[in-house]
Protein backbone atom coordinates (compact mmCIF):
# COMPACT_ATOMS: atom_id res chain seq x y z
CA UNK A 1 0.00 0.00 0.00
CA UNK A 2 1.38 3.45 -0.94
CA UNK A 3 2.54 5.55 1.99
CA UNK A 4 0.08 8.36 1.22
CA UNK A 5 -2.79 5.92 1.29
CA UNK A 6 -1.67 4.56 4.64
CA UNK A 7 -1.64 8.10 5.96
CA UNK A 8 -5.10 8.74 4.59
CA UNK A 9 -6.50 5.58 6.13
CA UNK A 10 -4.79 6.34 9.43
CA UNK A 11 -6.41 9.77 9.38
CA UNK A 12 -9.73 8.12 8.63
CA UNK A 13 -9.34 5.76 11.59
CA UNK A 14 -8.64 8.73 13.80
CA UNK A 15 -12.06 10.20 12.95
CA UNK A 16 -13.76 7.66 15.19
CA UNK A 17 -11.58 8.68 18.13
CA UNK A 18 -11.92 12.41 17.65
CA UNK A 19 -15.65 12.81 18.35
CA UNK A 20 -17.38 10.49 20.78
CA UNK A 21 -20.20 8.58 19.14
CA UNK A 22 -20.09 10.42 15.80
CA UNK A 23 -19.30 8.48 12.61
CA UNK A 24 -16.97 9.33 9.76
CA UNK A 25 -18.52 12.03 7.54
CA UNK A 26 -20.62 10.26 4.88
CA UNK A 27 -18.77 9.94 1.62
CA UNK A 28 -15.29 10.35 3.10
CA UNK A 29 -14.60 6.59 3.40
CA UNK A 30 -15.16 6.09 -0.32
CA UNK A 31 -12.88 9.00 -1.08
CA UNK A 32 -10.09 7.65 1.07
CA UNK A 33 -10.29 4.15 -0.36
CA UNK A 34 -10.26 5.57 -3.89
CA UNK A 35 -6.81 6.97 -3.09
CA UNK A 36 -5.28 3.64 -4.06
CA UNK A 37 -5.75 4.47 -7.75
CA UNK A 38 -2.93 6.97 -8.34
CA UNK A 39 -0.19 8.62 -6.34
CA UNK A 40 -1.67 12.03 -7.18
CA UNK A 41 -5.01 10.92 -5.81
CA UNK A 42 -3.24 9.53 -2.78
CA UNK A 43 -1.74 12.90 -1.96
CA UNK A 44 -4.93 14.82 -2.64
CA UNK A 45 -7.15 12.50 -0.67
CA UNK A 46 -4.67 12.28 2.15
CA UNK A 47 -4.95 16.06 2.42
CA UNK A 48 -8.75 15.76 2.27
CA UNK A 49 -8.69 13.25 5.11
CA UNK A 50 -6.55 15.54 7.22
CA UNK A 51 -8.91 18.43 6.43
CA UNK A 52 -11.91 16.43 7.60
CA UNK A 53 -10.08 15.34 10.73
CA UNK A 54 -9.28 18.98 11.50
CA UNK A 55 -12.93 20.03 11.08
CA UNK A 56 -14.84 17.36 12.96
CA UNK A 57 -16.34 19.99 15.28
CA UNK A 58 -16.95 22.61 12.58
CA UNK A 59 -20.63 22.89 11.62
CA UNK A 60 -19.89 25.10 8.61
CA UNK A 61 -17.54 22.44 7.21
CA UNK A 62 -20.32 19.84 7.20
CA UNK A 63 -22.76 22.37 5.72
CA UNK A 64 -20.38 22.90 2.82
CA UNK A 65 -19.91 19.17 2.40
CA UNK A 66 -23.69 18.67 2.46
CA UNK A 67 -24.28 21.36 -0.15
CA UNK A 68 -21.70 19.78 -2.43
CA UNK A 69 -23.33 16.38 -2.11
CA UNK A 70 -26.80 17.85 -2.67
CA UNK A 71 -25.58 19.62 -5.82
CA UNK A 72 -24.12 16.27 -6.94
CA UNK A 73 -27.51 14.55 -6.61
CA UNK A 74 -26.57 12.61 -3.49
CA UNK A 75 -29.32 13.74 -1.10
CA UNK A 76 -28.95 10.81 1.31
CA UNK A 77 -25.30 11.61 1.99
CA UNK A 78 -26.11 15.32 2.05
CA UNK A 79 -28.82 14.77 4.66
CA UNK A 80 -26.41 12.88 6.91
CA UNK A 81 -23.91 15.73 6.76
CA UNK A 82 -26.54 18.38 7.46
CA UNK A 83 -27.69 16.34 10.45
CA UNK A 84 -24.11 16.38 11.69
CA UNK A 85 -23.93 20.15 11.16
CA UNK A 86 -27.14 20.67 13.15
CA UNK A 87 -25.84 18.52 16.01
CA UNK A 88 -22.72 20.66 16.15
CA UNK A 89 -24.59 23.97 16.00
CA UNK A 90 -28.36 24.06 16.50
CA UNK A 91 -28.43 27.80 15.80
CA UNK A 92 -27.02 27.49 12.27
CA UNK A 93 -29.61 28.64 9.72
CA UNK A 94 -27.49 27.18 6.90
CA UNK A 95 -27.46 23.77 8.56
CA UNK A 96 -31.25 23.70 9.04
CA UNK A 97 -31.83 25.01 5.51
CA UNK A 98 -29.66 22.29 4.05
CA UNK A 99 -31.38 19.64 6.16
CA UNK A 100 -34.79 20.92 5.05
CA UNK A 101 -33.88 20.87 1.35
CA UNK A 102 -32.28 17.43 1.49
CA UNK A 103 -35.19 15.97 3.47
CA UNK A 104 -37.70 17.56 1.10
CA UNK A 105 -35.91 16.11 -1.92
CA UNK A 106 -35.97 12.67 -0.32
CA UNK A 107 -39.62 12.97 0.69
CA UNK A 108 -38.85 12.77 4.42
CA UNK A 109 -41.80 14.92 5.45
CA UNK A 110 -41.41 14.95 9.27
CA UNK A 111 -37.75 15.93 9.00
CA UNK A 112 -38.40 18.58 6.38
CA UNK A 113 -41.26 20.15 8.35
CA UNK A 114 -39.19 20.30 11.53
CA UNK A 115 -36.30 21.85 9.64
CA UNK A 116 -38.37 24.46 7.77
CA UNK A 117 -40.03 25.50 11.03
CA UNK A 118 -36.66 25.77 12.72
CA UNK A 119 -35.44 28.00 9.88
CA UNK A 120 -38.37 30.36 10.46
CA UNK A 121 -37.71 30.34 14.20
CA UNK A 122 -34.11 31.39 13.57
CA UNK A 123 -34.77 33.59 10.53
CA UNK A 124 -38.42 34.75 10.42
CA UNK A 125 -38.07 36.39 7.01
CA UNK A 126 -36.76 33.38 5.11
CA UNK A 127 -38.83 33.17 1.92
CA UNK A 128 -37.94 29.59 1.04
CA UNK A 129 -39.17 28.32 4.39
CA UNK A 130 -42.44 30.24 4.22
CA UNK A 131 -43.05 29.04 0.65
CA UNK A 132 -42.40 25.41 1.58
CA UNK A 133 -44.61 25.53 4.66
CA UNK A 134 -47.33 27.42 2.83
CA UNK A 135 -47.45 24.77 0.12
CA UNK A 136 -47.55 22.01 2.74
CA UNK A 137 -50.41 23.60 4.69
CA UNK A 138 -52.30 24.12 1.41
CA UNK A 139 -52.01 20.38 0.66
CA UNK A 140 -53.44 19.66 4.11
CA UNK A 141 -56.38 21.99 3.47
CA UNK A 142 -55.22 24.35 6.23
CA UNK A 143 -56.09 27.45 4.26
CA UNK A 144 -55.39 30.18 6.80
CA UNK A 145 -51.91 28.91 7.62
CA UNK A 146 -51.19 28.33 3.94
CA UNK A 147 -52.15 31.88 3.02
CA UNK A 148 -50.19 33.38 5.93
CA UNK A 149 -46.96 31.62 4.95
CA UNK A 150 -47.29 32.17 1.19
CA UNK A 151 -48.22 35.83 1.53
CA UNK A 152 -45.36 36.37 3.97
CA UNK A 153 -42.91 34.76 1.55
CA UNK A 154 -44.09 36.96 -1.29
CA UNK A 155 -44.24 40.17 0.72
CA UNK A 156 -41.03 39.90 2.75
CA UNK A 157 -38.75 37.90 0.51
CA UNK A 158 -40.03 38.91 -2.91
CA UNK A 159 -40.46 35.23 -3.76
CA UNK A 160 -42.08 35.13 -7.21
CA UNK A 161 -43.07 31.47 -6.76
CA UNK A 162 -44.99 32.48 -3.66
CA UNK A 163 -46.99 35.15 -5.53
CA UNK A 164 -48.06 32.48 -8.00
CA UNK A 165 -48.99 30.08 -5.21
CA UNK A 166 -51.04 32.74 -3.47
CA UNK A 167 -52.84 33.11 -6.82
CA UNK A 168 -53.47 29.35 -6.82
CA UNK A 169 -54.81 29.65 -3.28
CA UNK A 170 -57.52 32.10 -4.41
CA UNK A 171 -58.18 30.36 -7.75
CA UNK A 172 -58.91 27.05 -6.05
CA UNK A 173 -61.42 28.81 -3.82
CA UNK A 174 -63.26 30.47 -6.68
CA UNK A 175 -61.94 33.99 -6.08
CA UNK A 176 -60.74 34.81 -9.60
CA UNK A 177 -60.29 38.53 -8.93
CA UNK A 178 -57.76 38.00 -6.14
CA UNK A 179 -56.13 35.17 -8.08
CA UNK A 180 -55.64 37.38 -11.13
CA UNK A 181 -53.98 40.07 -9.02
CA UNK A 182 -51.39 37.66 -7.65
CA UNK A 183 -50.75 35.96 -11.00
CA UNK A 184 -50.09 39.40 -12.46
CA UNK A 185 -47.61 40.12 -9.67
CA UNK A 186 -45.85 36.82 -10.32
CA UNK A 187 -45.67 37.42 -14.07
CA UNK A 188 -44.38 40.96 -13.65
CA UNK A 189 -41.23 39.53 -12.06
CA UNK A 190 -41.15 36.06 -13.62
CA UNK A 191 -42.55 36.25 -17.18
CA UNK A 192 -41.82 32.55 -17.83
CA UNK A 193 -44.13 31.29 -15.08
CA UNK A 194 -46.11 29.07 -17.47
CA UNK A 195 -48.59 27.86 -14.88
CA UNK A 196 -49.47 31.44 -13.95
CA UNK A 197 -49.82 32.32 -17.65
CA UNK A 198 -52.17 29.39 -18.25
CA UNK A 199 -54.38 30.05 -15.21
CA UNK A 200 -54.41 33.76 -15.95
CA UNK A 201 -55.74 32.79 -19.37
CA UNK A 202 -58.54 30.74 -17.84
CA UNK A 203 -59.57 33.72 -15.75
CA UNK A 204 -59.60 35.94 -18.84
CA UNK A 205 -61.81 33.42 -20.67
CA UNK A 206 -64.21 33.34 -17.73
CA UNK A 207 -64.46 37.12 -18.07
CA UNK A 208 -64.97 36.86 -21.84
CA UNK A 209 -61.65 38.56 -22.53
CA UNK A 210 -61.16 36.38 -25.59
CA UNK A 211 -57.97 37.74 -27.14
CA UNK A 212 -55.96 37.59 -23.94
CA UNK A 213 -57.63 34.41 -22.73
CA UNK A 214 -56.98 32.23 -25.78
CA UNK A 215 -53.40 33.41 -26.17
CA UNK A 216 -52.57 32.54 -22.58
CA UNK A 217 -54.60 29.34 -22.73
CA UNK A 218 -52.21 27.96 -25.36
CA UNK A 219 -49.52 27.72 -22.67
CA UNK A 220 -51.18 24.41 -21.83
CA UNK A 221 -49.28 22.91 -24.77
CA UNK A 222 -45.96 23.87 -23.18
CA UNK A 223 -47.00 22.73 -19.70
CA UNK A 224 -48.06 19.35 -21.12
CA UNK A 225 -45.46 18.98 -23.84
CA UNK A 226 -45.19 15.26 -23.09
CA UNK A 227 -48.64 14.70 -24.60
CA UNK A 228 -48.99 14.40 -28.40
CA UNK A 229 -50.83 17.17 -30.23
CA UNK A 230 -53.57 14.74 -31.23
CA UNK A 231 -54.48 14.30 -27.57
CA UNK A 232 -56.14 17.71 -27.65
CA UNK A 233 -59.66 17.84 -29.12
CA UNK A 234 -59.30 21.40 -30.46
CA UNK A 235 -56.87 22.85 -33.00
CA UNK A 236 -54.25 25.44 -32.14
CA UNK A 237 -55.84 28.89 -32.07
CA UNK A 238 -54.49 31.15 -34.81
CA UNK A 239 -55.39 34.43 -33.15
CA UNK A 240 -58.66 35.00 -34.96
CA UNK A 241 -62.15 35.33 -33.56
CA UNK A 242 -63.74 32.64 -35.70
CA UNK A 243 -65.24 29.50 -34.18
CA UNK A 244 -64.37 30.46 -30.60
CA UNK A 245 -67.28 28.39 -29.41
CA UNK A 246 -65.47 25.19 -30.38
CA UNK A 247 -62.62 25.98 -27.97
CA UNK A 248 -64.48 26.11 -24.68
Amino acid sequence: MPIATKSALAAEDSFHDSVDGLPVPPGSTQLVHAAQQTSAANRALGQAARSVAANLNNSEFFCNLGRGLLDSDQPELALANFRRAVRLDETSVDAWLGLARAATELGHEPDSLQAWRKVIELQPENGDAHTALGAWHARQGETELAFTHLHTAARLAGDDRAWSQVGNFFWQRGNSGEAMEYYDRALANQPLDLQAEFLRGLIALCREQWDEGWKRYEYRRVLRADRPHTAWPHPLWNGGRDELATRT
